[in-house]
């Protein structure tokens, strides 16, 4: 079995660094669903700091347009996506951003 490891950085809104984080798991499933994994992680771990305005940046087009659009797909990626529009009711503001790895 192969471990995963999910980063989480939080930056304020000049770029200095707020919060690190990693958490490693065991297993992979395939990339978007471990973007979404992740993304799942950061939210829950900035809720915790009680942080509620967020501006989500990913660098999976996929996942970030299906988050704006909050379209959840019948399928394993889909039940991530579920999770992560639920939790991201509990926060005041949040926008999800698409970048470019790199």
């Amino acid at each position: 079995t192969s471990t995963i490891a999910k980063e989480l950085g939080l930056r304020n809104q000049v770029g200095d660094i707020l919060l690190m984080g990693v958490k490693q798991g065991e297993g992979f499933s395939e990339p978007e669903i471990e973007e979404a994994r992740a993304c799942l992680f950061a939210l829950r771990t900035v809720a915790d700091y009680g942080y509620k305005r967020l501006e989500v940046e990913g660098d999976s087009l996929n996942l970030i347009r299906r988050l704006q659009s909050k379209d959840t797909p019948n399928n394993s990626l889909g039940f991530f996506i579920s999770d992560i529009l639920l939790f991201s009711s509990s926060f005041d503001s949040i926008v999800w951003k698409y970048i470019r790895r790199g």
